[in-house]
């Protein structure tokens, strides 16, 4: 069936993947286009979380669409039921920018402001709360007197208790929330002790609410005893050791039914303390638990997540009368697997079983050559220890040996490579679709045209390591270097069995600056670890994989490959003491810091240069 993508020749509508931030989607535009994956219906839990996704995963979508007056509004059966229910009761705290200029700006950790920022928080915290509370509101069978009648009630409530006077100044909730926001604005940051507006606002996090809940749940006829609060807060990569001290003292109290959903990306959750000395926030179900939000590229999950994507970004554009698949629209060659691209670039007398099982062994070591010959006869042997081993590597030197000149490669194309260089990144998604939506304006979308889009793409994506904050530019080094010596080992003179997953010697580990390049890798989808790393901390015994994106741009096999660590020459002491002490500012710099570490990949049962001491 010819792909859909080729009845947009010609087209000069707007491109439907433009747009790739949750933050900028109003309620009703984000509601119209997100899908509850699984991911997102266990959320809705009593535990404390703190929410750990790489920067596109989808954190802003998930916890504004656990708000309540969103939640309210997807029309699924399985988030219809959490509202029937009435458990669960979200509401969204953004800590965006405004949020953390407001904050001290001084290079402190913060401890001697906690009082403002709880302050500045519980009066974000608030504002949220009562959007919610006006939601429900509204949802309830009243006459428009019996909801003036109702707000009136709350309002009364609201005013003792928060000691913002007499409640006849307060029209309805909306002008509660407004007074909260000009006292935010017009409030410069204080030390602790030394001034204290609205006393309730400056105490623990979600005083205010805590002291007005129990009456507006019996107002509202919501069983206190049976539901949750769950407090969405997002962006929280930001925030200073002190101030998440205020976090891990919440969730060390007893203070339900308020449940923290706190999203932040990777290893910036930086401390366990508590306000009380010696007393810190445990994990693993005790206080809170760690949660990843990524989305592995082959889970059910991201393959609804994509094909909900594409059939609601391509209704805007009016151009299809049906809903739409990610197939569907890009095409597919066979069973979309590698031989069927392979065998495309070839044909189909170079890319028979026997002809691929001739070619492997031409280029195999006389070692591996000898080994086969003692498991010729053995077919289940051959196809798992050779076919099936080598074939995605050797599909990738063989394309990329006959793709020079003037030839193009078709390779890297359909829907599973879309997918897989997306990383279960939904931003990455959308913006690799933008690429090739435009493509599909001027030509079809051939596999390679296809893959002339995805392998710019991946160059793209790879120049952004550079740009990130603090350790970008040294990432962006480390992206090359371990890209170089992975392509020079898949497309040296002997084919080995190649992949992206490595570990990282223990000691580049123990150098800080290494250390945080590699943590900003995770955090940004450039690197990926196992789920253990993620939830703690980078050990030698991480398994850390390259983006796909990153594999594309070096022609790598997007597999395992055996096991190979990442080593440096040099012994701990030197590595941990001497060498790159300080992140490098220019591209010079980080090429003369890493060529000092003397950088290269050993196979894991290789014994270190050096010990570790």
């Amino acid at each position: 069936m010819e792909p859909l993508s080729n009845s947009l020749h010609a087209t000069t509508g707007p491109n439907p993947f433009h747009e790739a931030q949750a933050k900028t989607f109003g309620d009703d535009k984000l509601v119209g286009e997100f899908f509850p994956t699984s991911t997102y219906l266990s959320l809705f839990n009593e535990q404390h979380e703190i929410l750990l996704g790489s920067r596109g995963s989808g954190k802003t979508a998930i916890l504004r669409m656990m708000s309540y007056s969103c939640l309210n509004k997807i029309k699924h059966p399985a988030v219809q039921s959490i509202v029937q229910q009435s458990r669960f009761f979200g509401f969204y705290i953004p800590l965006h920018l405004e949020f953390m200029e407001s904050l001290p700006q001084d290079s402190s950790d913060g401890s001697d402001s906690t009082e403002f920022f709880q302050f500045a928080f519980n009066c974000a915290a608030s504002k949220a709360f009562l959007v919610e509370i006006r939601t429900l509101i509204s949802l309830q069978k009243l006459t428009s007197l019996q909801r003036l009648e109702k707000e009136a009630v709350l309002l009364d409530h609201l005013c003792r208790a928060w000691q913002l006077g007499d409640s006849a100044r307060f029209a309805c909730l909306e002008d509660i929330a407004n007074e909260i926001e000009v006292i935010y604005f017009h409030q410069s940051p204080w030390k602790d002790g030394l001034f204290t507006p609205l006393p309730i606002f400056a105490k623990h996090l979600f005083s205010p609410i805590l002291a007005v809940l129990p009456q507006f749940c019996r107002e509202l006829d919501i069983d206190s005893s049976a539901c949750h609060w769950l407090a969405c807060v997002d962006e929280a990569e930001f925030i200073k050791p002190a101030y998440l001290r205020c976090f891990n003292s919440f969730m060390r109290s007893d203070k339900r039914p308020i449940v923290l959903k706190l999203a932040t990306l990777p290893y910036k959750y930086t401390t366990s303390e508590t306000f009380i000395p010696g007393v810190s926030v445990e994990g693993n179900g005790n206080d809170f638990n760690y949660r990843s939000l990524d989305l592995a590229w082959d889970s059910d999950d991201f393959r609804l997540l994509v094909d909900h994507l594409i059939q609601k970004r391509l209704q805007r554009t009016g151009l299809f009368s049906k809903e739409v698949s990610l197939e569907e629209f890009i095409g597919k060659l066979g069973n979309d697997d590698p031989k069927d691209y392979y065998k495309e670039e070839i044909g189909e007398d170079g890319s028979t079983d026997s002809k691929i099982l001739e070619g492997i062994l031409s280029e195999l070591s006389p070692e591996r050559r000898a080994r086969f010959d003692r498991i010729r006869n053995n077919p289940d042997r051959v196809a798992s220890d050779y076919f099936k081993k080598f074939s995605p590597v050797y599909y990738l030197r063989h394309v990329k040996q006959v793709s020079k000149g003037n030839r193009k490669a078709g390779i890297f194309a359909g829907p599973t490579i879309i997918k897989r260089i997306s990383d279960g990144n939904p931003r990455r998604f959308i913006q690799v679709m933008y690429d090739l939506f435009e493509k599909a304006r001027g030509s079809n979308l051939g596999w390679k045209a296809q893959h002339e889009v995805i392998e710019a793409f991946g160059g793209r994506e790879c120049e952004r390591a550079a740009g990130l904050p603090d350790h970008g530019i040294l990432l962006d080094g480390i992206l090359k270097y371990a890209g170089d010596l992975l392509n020079d080992r898949v497309h040296g003179p002997e084919m080995i069995e190649g992949g992206v997953n490595f570990v990282v010697q223990e000691a580049l580990l123990s150098n800080t600056t290494f250390r945080k390049a590699l943590e900003l890798g995770v955090a940004y989808s450039f690197l990926f670890v196992d789920q253990k790393s993620l939830c703690s901390e980078l050990t030698s015994h991480t398994d850390f994989r390259l983006a796909h994106v990153v594999a594309i741009k070096y022609w790598l096999p997007m597999r395992s490959g055996s096991p190979i660590t990442l080593q440096s020459r040099h012994g701990k002491d030197l590595i941990r003491n001497k060498l790159l002490l300080n992140a490098p500012t220019t591209l010079k710099e980080c090429k003369t810091a890493l060529g000092a570490l003397q950088l290269d990949f050993f196979e894991s049962t290789q014994t270190e240069f050096h010990h570790e001491v």
